[in-house]
């Protein structure tokens, strides 16, 4: 008898679907743009859609951007937000921002929470100095970044803001030395403790999706994966009213003590998540390899994922989707969202030179029907 996780595998390691078509987004030049020193289209880490607008971010970046609908199916008149001009960040320099969604009039950010180890330079370096770089791992304080951020309506569209007219006012979590509540929540966990001191690209911990519903955030989790299984967080904030975005103790572990953060443990087959999308009654992960490997990418779905309790989702609850194109060493998925029109768009990082427009700013999406 073929087993569910067998099923998975056959799932997973099936030829990519095919998209309905591209979609065209069209940056501004980098060199008119805040926080941002090299083209937007080859760096798409997260995204998010709301009826005629298409929200993204960028690994590279202190900002958010936004571009509407054309009325043809693609995206234009793009619009930068400089993120420091909403937040007080503790260093000058990237976010490393991983992830968006949107929650009615909120949308929620998160950066990475990765530590990094410097990358060999064959080109550059002999092999005393890479052995030397290669031994230095960093912790640079903006990737300990949640929060969110009010939308109000601006004169060409909605517009984050600091406070809002109707008085709701943008929130993190607290940021400090290169660490921040959910890091310090997560030091003393037996399974994501020990990744909290890991590079990324080592299995160390790397948040790489978010959705988010009323006070619940789901962070999904791109490494660790424990034994096979990926993980993503669950976490309940309240606003202080100061600014800041603090923890409920809203779950319950597996030792029946009260938590402020729920582990749900998922069979995706050894496979991490870099996206999550919260659409009617499920939530649609884009999952993918873990730390810097090429593979197979899908998008999969769980039903229901509220609870207060850790939990563990196998692969036979696991809800089989679409299969996503991938490439070797380029056109790595990073993001998708619902569009207005029912059909997933997929953004890619490292994108083809196919997706690539002529006049070194556009670049092409991907659209699936959602079934």
């Amino acid at each position: 008898m073929t087993s569910p996780h067998a099923d998975l595998n056959a799932f997973l390691y099936a030829p990519a679907d095919s998209p309905d078509g591209r979609v065209r987004v069209d940056f501004r030049h980098h060199e008119g743009l805040p926080t941002i020193d090299e083209p937007m289209r080859g760096d798409i880490s997260g995204m998010a859609v709301r009826g005629d607008h298409l929200w993204l971010v960028s690994d590279e970046t202190c900002s958010v951007e936004r571009l509407t609908a054309d009325g043809n199916g693609d995206y234009d008149h793009h619009r930068s937000y400089d993120l420091q001009d909403i937040f007080e960040l503790p260093e000058k320099t990237e976010i490393d921002l991983e992830g968006m969604a949107l929650d009615g009039d909120w949308l929620w950010l998160v950066g990475s929470h990765a530590l990094k180890r410097k990358k060999p330079r064959p080109d550059k370096d002999s092999a005393a100095k890479t052995i030397k770089r290669l031994g230095r791992i960093e912790r640079e304080a903006n990737r300990f970044f949640l929060a969110r951020v009010p939308l109000q309506d601006g004169p060409n569209g909605p517009e984050p803001a600091l406070e809002a007219e109707d008085g709701r006012r943008a929130g993190k979590i607290r940021m400090r030395k290169g660490v921040n509540d959910l890091a310090e929540a997560l030091a003393d966990d037996p399974h994501l403790g020990a990744s909290l001191t890991m590079p990324a690209k080592e299995n160390g911990l790397d948040i790489e999706g978010i959705a988010a519903r009323g006070d619940r955030v789901f962070l999904g989790l791109r490494g660790p994966v424990l034994r096979g299984m990926a993980v993503m967080l669950e976490v309940s904030l309240k606003d202080s009213g100061d600014g800041r975005l603090k923890l409920r103790k809203a779950f319950e572990d597996h030792t029946g003590n009260a938590a402020r953060v729920r582990l749900h443990f998922l069979d995706l087959g050894g496979m991490g998540i870099r996206d999550l999308v919260l659409h009617g009654g499920r939530l649609l992960m884009l999952v993918g390899p873990t730390m810097d490997l090429d593979g197979p990418v899908a998008v999969v779905s769980m039903a229901d994922p509220f609870g207060d309790l850790h939990d563990v989702t196998f692969a036979q609850d696991i809800a089989h989707v679409l299969r996503v194109p991938h490439g070797a060493g380029t056109d790595h998925a990073e993001g998708m969202g619902v569009a207005a029109d029912g059909r997933l768009l997929v953004a890619y990082d490292s994108p083809d030179s196919s997706r690539l427009h002529e006049d070194g700013q556009a670049k092409d999406l991907d659209a699936f029907t959602l079934v």
